[in-house]
């Protein structure tokens, strides 16, 4: 099935607008199926898509709510954590994915090095500890 999906994405993208659509056993078709039919269409940012029971919204939001209360009790309210985003964006995105990621071109020395001279010890370990929790979530 994941080679129909991969040859799907590719003739999708390289047709413009010929929209595909497939249904729940993996088969590709050009016309959509009966609407008490599950299928799954070709988002324009190269998503599958199902037509109806769609709760990736919902989920999303559970999601937002989770990583706010973690936040909150990890930082002890969510105006000290979102201060701290607004402060620091482009020293959080180093964070994150540097401070998470193991095959990361930064060493652990210049890491802490450039981390340190911006947030304190407390703060890091705050937010890789928040990070950590996300991906779990």
């Amino acid at each position: 099935m994941l080679e129909i999906l991969l040859y799907q994405t590719c003739q999708a993208k390289n047709n413009g607008c010929k929209m595909t659509y497939l249904r729940k056993n993996g088969i590709a078709i050009d016309v959509p199926p009966d609407d008490d039919e599950v299928w799954f269409s070709l988002d324009g940012m190269g998503t599958w898509i199902p037509n109806k029971d769609n709760f990736i919204n919902e989920i999303e939001d559970e999601c937002l709510k989770v990583h706010n209360n973690l936040a909150a009790n990890i930082f002890g309210d969510l105006v000290t954590y979102y201060a701290i985003i607004a402060s620091n964006q482009g020293l959080l995105d180093l964070l994150e994915y540097a401070g998470l990621n193991s095959e990361s071109p930064i060493s652990k020395i210049d890491f802490e090095s450039i981390i340190g001279t911006k947030l304190n010890h407390s703060m890091v370990h705050q937010l890789l500890y928040l990070y950590d929790c996300r991906k779990l979530v």
